[in-house]
C-alpha cells in the first residue's frame, strides 16, 4: 500500500496492491481538510473530537494483516471503500502535546509504523521508509496506554497498537513480542 500527499490539507491518494496469492491494484483519492469546529446546539458527548481531542480510527486490511490508524475521517472512509475493515475508534489523542507520534510508510513492504522515537524514525528513513510526518500526539498526562506488539512471523502488518491490555496479552500468548507502551491516549 502506498500513500501520496496525505499529510497536509488537499487531495491525497492511497494505492493498495495485492501481495502473495492476491493480484491487482486499487487506488482511491480522498480529501484532507483542516479541522474547523463549528458551534452547534447543546453539549457534545465525550470523547467526541473537539479542538483539544482527536478520535483515532482503527482499520484492518484483511489481505495484508496490517492495522492502520488515522484521525482523518476521509482517510478512514476511503480505505473502508476499498476493502479495509473499519474497527471503530481505537483511542482519543490530544490535538497537541510535547510528544509527537511519527507515522512512517515502508514502500517496499506496504506497511506503516508509528513511533514517538525520533531515533527510530530516522533509522527507518535511512533504510528507505517514507516519513509521513506527525500522525498525532501522545497524551503527556499518560492517560490511556497504547500497547505495542511485534509479529516476528509477518512481513506486513508486523506491528499492532492497542489500548486493550486483553488484546495485547492475547497476541503475546500466540507468539507476538510485547514491546511495551508505544504512546498514550487521553482518558
Amino acid at each position: 500500500m502506498s500513500y501520496r500527499d496525505n499529510v497536509n490539507p488537499g487531495t491525497a491518494t492511497v494505492t493498495v496492491a495485492g501481495t502473495g496469492n492476491y493480484a491487482g491494484m486499487k487506488s482511491a483519492t480522498f480529501q484532507i481538510v483542516r479541522h474547523s469546529p463549528t458551534p452547534g446546539p447543546g453539549p457534545t458527548p465525550s470523547p467526541s473530537p473537539t479542538p483539544e481531542r482527536a478520535e483515532m480510527y482503527r482499520l484492518y486490511n484483511p489481505y495484508t494483516g496490517e492495522h492502520f490508524y488515522t484521525a482523518s475521517p476521509y482517510e478512514r472512509d476511503s480505505l473502508s471503500g476499498i476493502g479495509w475493515n473499519y474497527e471503530g475508534v481505537g483511542w482519543v489523542a490530544p490535538r497537541q502535546s510535547n510528544t509527537s507520534v511519527y507515522r512512517l510508510y515502508n514502500p517496499y513492504a506496504g506497511d506503516h509504523h508509528y513511533t514517538t522515537s525520533a531515533g527510530e524514525r530516522d533509522a527507518l528513513k535511512a533504510v528507505g521508509w517514507n516519513d509521513e510526518g506527525v500522525g498525532w500526539y501522545s497524551d503527556d498526562a499518560r492517560g490511556v496506554p497504547l500497547y505495542r506488539q511485534y509479529n516476528p512471523y509477518a512481513t506486513v502488518g508486523t506491528h499492532n497498537y492497542t489500548a486493550s491490555k486483553v488484546e495485547n496479552d492475547m497476541l503475546v500468548s500466540v507468539g507476538w513480542n510485547a514491546e511495551g507502551i508505544g504512546w498514550y491516549g487521553m482518558k
